[in-house]
């Protein structure tokens, strides 16, 4: 007897870091998954959400649950946001229904609606595929000098090329030294992953975030040339110079890849009362049911 309410969907797309990926669309087994009254159990269910659909990433047709996780942040938000738009037929436009924090007892919801705009929610590649998109541009218009900030970011906006067939070798290059200009200090440190945002998610609340939480999450090190054996040690940013951390955060910007996923929402006309949301946290994103 056949499957009669099985329907299948799928896509390709290339990542942020370069490399392409096949998904299949959402089922309502899917909705299960993300849809548990815990945070933490519902992030799970995203990543195990994202593994039954993920079906290729490079030459890899087979993952575990840590290749989700280990994902980095920009591919792993780019699959996302993807994996909803093959399931909802590429519905550009998103309805939900945020709820603030009670004031006085009383429940503030309101309605908002998001288009998916390209303008609105843009997505930035890695830096090596930064640069090989820039340097194609380069060569096609026969350009020699640094390119204008218009030129670059038209260069930026064609599609994303195939550089990689293996993730590993993706992940030797999330692995970053740099330079700081002042101390003179070499820094390693790493860019983010699924793992990395799981782990902070469970430590940090909004009140305990500061402009200290985006360095400290990508695990800034140094090797202790006083120390035998040179171990490396936590990097003490309250005692970096102004320049050196800014030369920090600046070479995290530049060669992170990004996807911008959130929204300020506002009650009413009322500006005390706001929220950032991440859209690919909540269920409603993928499943337009749940928004109302």
């Amino acid at each position: 007897m056949g499957n009669f309410f099985k329907v299948e969907k799928s896509g390709t797309i290339v990542l942020t870091s370069g490399i392409e990926a096949e998904l299949v669309g959402l089922q309502g087994k899917h909705q299960a998954m993300i849809t548990i009254n815990d945070e933490a159990k519902r992030r799970k269910g995203i990543d195990q959400m994202l593994l039954s659909c993920l079906k290729r990433l490079g030459n890899k047709t087979s993952f575990e649950i840590e290749d989700i996780q280990n994902l980095l942040s920009a591919d792993r938000k780019k699959l996302l946001f993807e994996l909803r738009n093959i399931s909802n037929n590429n519905d550009k436009s998103f309805i939900f229904d945020y709820e603030f924090p009670t004031q006085g007892g009383k429940k503030l919801k309101q309605r908002y609606t998001v288009d998916f705009l390209k303008d609105d929610f843009p997505c930035t590649p890695y830096g090596w595929v930064k640069n090989e998109m820039i340097r194609t541009y380069k060569e096609k218009h026969g350009i020699t000098k640094t390119l204008t900030e218009d030129e670059e970011n038209e260069a930026i906006a064609k599609p994303f090329p195939i550089m990689f067939e293996d993730y590993a070798d993706i992940i030797a290059l999330s692995e970053v030294v740099t330079k700081l200009p002042e101390c003179r200090v070499d820094i390693k440190w790493n860019m983010l992953n699924g793992k990395e945002e799981v782990k902070y998610a469970k430590l940090l609340q909004v009140a305990n975030i500061t402009s200290h939480t985006q360095i400290e999450m990508r695990r800034p090190q140094f090797q202790n040339p006083d120390l035998e054996g040179k171990p490396y040690q936590r990097v003490p940013l309250d005692e970096l110079s102004l320049n050196d951390i800014e030369a920090l955060r600046k070479d995290i910007m530049e060669k992170e890849g990004n996807v911008d996923s959130y929204v300020v929402v506002q009650y009413k006309n009322d500006a005390s009362i706001q929220s950032q949301v991440d859209l690919v946290s909540t269920p409603a994103f993928f499943f337009s049911s749940l928004a109302i």
